[in-house]
């Protein structure tokens, strides 16, 4: 295993960094332990680790969720926690919608959207400019009804 590498705008010197991938709509969150850094840290940017020789995990638009310096014998610490930016997806504007609604036991021919088509509505919902729906379903079409619903939430119960 090569060297590891870390990378985050503002910050020089890691101490650890700890990683922990969710799946869903939950934001990735990383822990990390830093000296404390003459330059302001960024409250928002692109989080890079790996190793040299191995491929790096990249996280675009990270967000600071919390940081507090503390003083021990081995002296001073500063620890940050970043989130991924699925943080990001739970301050949008919530959705209606009422897509396959089915009467007399068959699909309403308005608002008909297949699975693929309404997770792709979901994820431009929460922000994502361009998302990769092609491995999604694309004949199941579920009955939905949207009612100020935080797109994040819909996605979840969706999926």
């Amino acid at each position: 295993m090569g060297a590891p590498s870390v990378s985050y705008p503002g910050v020089t010197k890691f101490k650890e960094v700890k990683y922990t991938q969710t799946l869903g709509v939950e934001p990735d969150a990383v822990s990390m332990t830093i000296v404390p850094q003459a330059s302001s840290i960024a409250a928002f940017g692109t989080l890079s680790i790996g190793y040299t020789g191995q491929t790096t995990v990249t996280l675009p638009d990270c967000s600071i969720d919390s940081g507090r310096t503390t003083y021990n014998a081995n002296g001073f610490t500063t620890s940050i926690i970043l989130l991924d930016r699925r943080e990001l997806w739970k301050k949008v504007v919530p959705i209606n919608g009422r897509y396959n609604i089915i009467r007399n036991g068959t699909i309403q021919a308005r608002n008909q959207k297949t699975l693929r088509e309404l997770v792709q509505l979901l994820l431009v919902a929460c922000g994502e400019l361009t998302p990769d729906v092609s491995r999604v379903n694309n004949t199941i079409k579920p009955e939905v009804n949207w009612y100020c619903v935080e797109p994040a939430l819909a996605l979840s119960a969706l999926m």
